[in-house]
């Protein structure tokens, strides 16, 4: 090895001993979109869903490898607030279509065959789909809330479960459970479902395989699984962070004062977190907030800069396949990393 190969060599060695490379690029502005969900199967095959900001009716784009495209759907939709898809011929969007009288809304599911979207299952009644996750491509569960009237005070949690065949409404006794916002899995037997702001006294619930049971009367705002653990939004407002491990032993996860919005982990040694944090303090306390998103290997959060040519320093949904492909999407902007 020559002198140059060698100084090339110790370059690297000392870079790779910084750290983990947090670089996050921009992959399309999208100037009128809010972006409220994300499902990948592979580089070439991203969903986002969402809705519009001008008109508040539902958007939903893919994303081939090379550019990004507007998708139609069957019908008017309000909004989409989940994706979930066992591979590229089987893909599940949760959300909400206008009722036919009235401003309300009812609760319905989309599937993507491979070819083109459909409207898979509209439950009776108003409501909203929030989330959906599977285990396989006949074991998917979605949440939401809704009822038979159209007054949302009188709205109960929407539990729904698709065995391969058909949808089914799930009974939940003994739950309370005003509704639903979010679920997410580790396998068909460690299903995890919360409630989450506006919805109050919302708790956390868990199906085993047999049954949903409620094994934590706190309040928590949204769930998310990795392969080590579940992490949790702790209280109306989700701004606290808890990892619970494979047994499910809470832990308060120290995110150095930022107030968390949405998080994604593929391991405890690998969280990516995006949120708020104060950017000013003043004699009562914190004068101006600011968009933050930041990255933990095991330890402290790091922030991470994000593209200068975004409007906003927003990220309102992560997901990812693996440690280095992780898809980032906020209001008018998609973002992958790395």
């Amino acid at each position: 090895m020559n002198r140059r190969s060698a100084v090339a060599v110790a370059v690297a060695a000392l870079l790779t001993g910084c750290g983990p490379d947090l670089r996050v690029t921009l992959v399309a502005k999208e100037p009128d979109q809010l972006f409220a969900a994300i499902w990948a199967s592979g580089a070439k095959d991203a969903w986002f869903g969402g809705n519009t900001n001008s008109t508040q009716t539902a958007v939903l784009v893919h994303f081939d490898g090379s550019s990004v495209s507007p998708v139609t759907l069957p019908g008017t939709l309000r909004t989409i607030s989940g994706l979930w898809g066992s591979g590229p011929g089987d893909v599940w969007a949760a959300g909400a279509a206008p009722a036919p009288t009235g401003a309300q809304t009812l609760a319905v599911l989309l599937h993507y065959d491979g070819a083109s979207w459909s409207t898979a299952f509209t439950l009776p009644g108003f409501g909203n789909f929030f989330g959906v996750w599977g285990a396989a491509a006949g074991d998917v569960w979605a949440v939401g809330n809704g009822g038979a009237t159209a007054d949302p005070s009188q709205w109960t949690g929407l539990l729904v479960h698709f065995d391969g065949t058909a949808w089914t409404s799930v009974p939940t006794p003994g739950l309370s459970i005003p509704g639903l916002r979010s679920i997410c899995g580790r396998g068909p037997d460690d299903v995890w479902a919360t409630g989450t702001a506006p919805i109050v006294n919302s708790g956390t619930y868990h199906w085993d395989g047999q049954s949903w049971s409620e094994p934590s009367q706190t309040v928590h705002a949204r769930a998310f699984c990795s392969s080590d653990g579940l992490w949790l939004l702790r209280g109306e407002s989700g701004a606290e962070l808890e990892f619970y491990d494979e047994q499910n032993a809470p832990r308060a996860v120290d995110t150095g004062g930022r107030s968390v919005h949405t998080v994604f982990a593929t391991s405890t040694a690998d969280v990516w977190m995006a949120g708020s944090e104060c950017a000013r303090q003043g004699l009562l306390g914190c004068e101006q907030t600011q968009y933050v998103l930041a990255h933990s290997s095991g330890a402290a959060f790091t922030d991470v800069t994000l593209p200068s040519q975004l409007n906003t320093q927003e990220v309102d949904v992560i997901w990812g396949l693996g440690p280095q492909d992780v898809w980032f999407a906020g209001p008018f902007a998609l973002l992958h990393h790395p």
